[in-house]
């Protein structure tokens, strides 16, 4: 505003100098008229400038409405996706959890159809002893044979006993694993809690507070064994804390170490019987291991829950729910 005045002004003088220096009032009038059309051009610029400003903030206006719409309709979306994937994984539990107890009930009911079958026979040769039964078998006359003499001095079976482990902070590096039979468990302290059994070629070593990192190391310093045919890795209540990827990471981490210790073996990991009353994230983990594990076609599907109870610390299993998943696992196998 001050140039224009001041444009103004020497435009002023230059009219009044007219009559006496005529070039030099053309010189002024021609730089009047110039400095003119510079500042029309300028405040041209200045309009269009301000316009183009306006315009970049409604466009920014109206971005930032859409993002916020973009993130509302994410936000609905993804609690729609959890909302349909806890649906889905329900469902899909409670039918793993029928087919298992099915299959446990149809083997109950074939359990009970043989020993049926066994007594009727028993009863039709006269032998009202199925023990007996089993042990002479009938003569080509259909009568039952004779019993042997037996030597009343022989020895009944030494019952097998698990091998629990030391309790340390030095997992790695105190225990170790010395393999007797055929047929290995290794598992946590549930494992401990598995009373005195005949099965001569099992042998069942607990680890207390093992996650499945602990059997890897284990594993690798045990030297290998083609005489081993069965391995049972019984862990992951210890990993309940840990987040998903973690845990199946050292579960591949510790088949892989089986499978090298013991190349003639099948490796199996049974899934994780735990007590509703852990809590939610807990559950949850397990869950999603289990989900991982059922995966495998050697897996061995949970004890059903009619038979599962623990202890008061609801990690640990009672004496009779140990006893159960032993025979569990062996009819599994068998």
């Amino acid at each position: 505003m001050e140039n224009e005045k001041q444009r103004e002004a020497e435009l002023e003088s230059a009219e009044d100098l007219r009559g006496r220096d005529s070039p030099r009032v053309k010189f002024l009038l021609e730089k009047l008229r110039h400095y003119r059309d510079l500042s029309t051009q300028q405040n041209a610029k200045i309009v269009d400038l301000t316009e183009r400003l306006a315009n970049v903030e409604q466009e920014k206006e109206s971005q930032v409405r859409k993002n916020d719409q973009l993130k509302t309709l994410g936000e609905k979306m993804c609690a729609d996706s959890n909302e349909h994937w806890e649906v889905h994984w329900n469902m899909r539990e409670k039918s793993m959890a029928a087919k298992e107890e099915a299959l446990h009930k149809k083997y109950q009911q074939q359990v009970a159809q043989l020993r049926e079958e066994n007594e009727a026979l028993c009863r039709r040769h006269g032998n009202s002893n199925p023990s007996h039964y089993d042990m002479y078998p009938i003569s080509p006359d259909n009568s039952p044979s004779p019993p042997p003499t037996r030597n009343t001095t022989q020895r009944t079976p030494a019952l097998q006993k698990p091998t629990r482990h030391p309790n340390t902070h030095r997992k790695n590096q105190d225990w170790n694993l010395k393999v007797k039979h055929a047929c290995l468990m290794l598992g946590d302290s549930n494992l401990s809690h598995i009373p005195a059994h005949g099965h001569k070629d099992v042998q069942i070593d607990s680890y207390p507070g093992a996650k499945f990192s602990h059997v890897t190391h284990l594993l690798e310093k045990t030297g290998r064994n083609r005489n081993v045919d069965t391995v049972i890795l019984s862990f992951g209540i210890n990993n309940r804390d840990k987040p998903k990827e973690t845990t199946l990471k050292q579960i591949q981490q510790a088949k892989r170490a089986a499978t090298q210790t013991f190349p003639e073996a099948t490796i199996y990991v049974p899934c994780v019987n735990y007590s509703q009353a852990l809590p939610t994230y807990q559950r949850r983990n397990l869950d999603e291991l289990n989900y991982y594990i059922r995966r495998d076609k050697n897996h061995i599907p949970s004890l059903p829950d009619g038979h599962f109870q623990t202890t008061a610390d609801q990690i640990h299993w009672t004496s009779g729910t140990a006893a159960k998943m032993l025979e569990h696992w062996l009819n599994y196998l068998n």
